[in-house]
Formats: structure tokens, sequence, C-alpha cells
């Protein structure tokens, strides 16, 4: 979007929507039937498998601020992988995604060797991923350690298993 020009913020559906008279309503009114449908995450499909999937709440730990943790946000976590192919083909590493509820994706990262997840109290879960955002315009993404907070003590077991069986284990180990 330009400074000062807000037509280019409409979509271009709008367009549409205004010259279609009633055609364009049912057109509408059709689209957004599915729009209870959706959920703050990350579309699967069909050649890929749940590892894991839970609610949580992400913090990441402020490397400017002294063991301060800053909350990014409550959606869902999940754990996945490509499901090995008819023809034999082996099954991609697993890799990790959060989602908050309102769709912004701040995790998705294929999970690397690194130290095993540390539990933090009852259900939270302390892990190494690269975020999808910076702080500056063109700067690498970094890992940053990562605290999850389960919905539960059984989901955050749960999370520690799945990543103690499908982490990458450190080359020569």
């Amino acid at each position: 979007m330009h400074e000062g020009d807000g037509v280019e913020a409409l979509s271009s559906r709008f367009g549409a929507l205004a010259e279609g008279g009633a055609e364009a309503d049912e057109a509408e009114a059709d689209e957004d039937a599915g729009d209870d449908d959706i959920k703050g995450e990350v579309a699967m499909d069909a050649e890929s498998e749940y590892l894991f999937k839970d609610t949580a709440k992400l913090s990441v730990f402020a490397p400017d601020k002294p063991k301060k943790w800053e909350e990014r946000g409550q959606g869902v976590f999940t754990i996945r992988r490509s499901k090995a192919s008819e023809t034999g083909a082996k099954a991609a590493d697993p890799f990790a995604v959060f989602t908050t509820e309102t769709g912004r994706i701040l995790v998705s990262a294929r999970l690397h060797p690194g130290p095993v997840p540390a539990k933090e109290g009852k259900r939270k879960v302390q892990l190494r991923f690269p975020l999808m955002f910076s702080k500056g315009e063109g700067q690498p993404v970094q890992p940053h350690n990562v605290l999850l907070a389960a919905s539960n003590e059984s989901q955050a077991d749960a999370l520690i298993g799945v990543l103690e069986q499908h982490m990458p284990s450190p080359a020569g180990h």
C-alpha cells in the first residue's frame, strides 16, 4: 500500500463484489461460510503428519534484558514431518511450527541437533529455534531461546518425549 492511497488497501474482491450485484453477494456468502473453520494454524497437506500438537504460550528470552522472558503470544505449536513415500523414500526431518491465534507464524523451523529440551516447572519447555521475525529490515533471522508453556503437564512431557525421539543427533555422537 502506498501512503495516501487507501484504495489499494482494499482487496481486489471488493471491486468485483461492488460490480457483481446479487451474484457477487451470493458468492461472498458462500466464501464467508467457511470462515468459521479457520483456526490460527498453518494448513497441513496429506503427505504430512503431526508428531505433536498443543495450544501453547510462546515466550522468547530477551538478549537485551538479562534473565527476562518476553511473551510473544498464544497459539498452536506443532511438530510435523512429511510421511515416508510409497516409493520407500525416507520421511523428512521433523519441523516445528508455532502460529499465534491471529495466524502469525512465529516459528517455522526444522529440528536441528542441539541440547536436550529442558522442562521448567510443570508446563514449560525451553527450546532453541529461529523465529520468523527480526528486529531490523534485512537482518538475518537468529535462533532464540524459546519457552513454550504447554496446555498442561502431560502435554509438556509428551513434547519432550517427541523431541527426544525425533530431534537429530549431533554429528559424530
